[in-house]
């Protein structure tokens, strides 16, 4: 992503983030107009900032802060540097997915697993 597009993804997220969630469609439709890949962006940003999961990049692992595995992420969530692209598979430990590095430092696929909490 380049540098003028960040800024404004930045400014939109830092003014649609305050709002009630009721609120924030209409916003992004004034702030973003018919830019629909500042909009995906920002709304990617929304998403996460709302999900219920925790994210250590150390050791980059993901958990659900309730009892079951985080899932059903919608396909282009940010989570950390990573933009969701597909669900790989599914199983007793909890939810892969295709992500490529989103954040312009450089370019790489990555498996991301959500895992099940405990």
């Amino acid at each position: 992503m380049d540098t003028s597009l960040w800024e404004q993804v930045e400014a939109i997220f830092s003014e649609a983030v305050e709002l009630p969630p009721g609120q924030r469609a209409a916003f992004l439709d004034r702030a973003c107009g018919d830019d629909e890949a500042l909009r995906t962006e920002v709304d990617g940003l929304l998403t996460a900032d709302t999900a219920d999961f925790a994210l250590e990049m150390e050791g980059e692992l993901l958990r659900d802060e309730g009892a079951g595995p985080v899932q059903g992420l919608p396909l282009g969530t940010l989570v950390g540097p990573y933009r969701l692209e597909a669900e790989v598979g599914r199983g007793g430990m909890g939810t892969v997915y295709r992500a490529s590095r989103a954040d312009g430092v450089f370019d790489k696929t990555v498996a991301l697993k959500l895992v099940k909490r405990g």
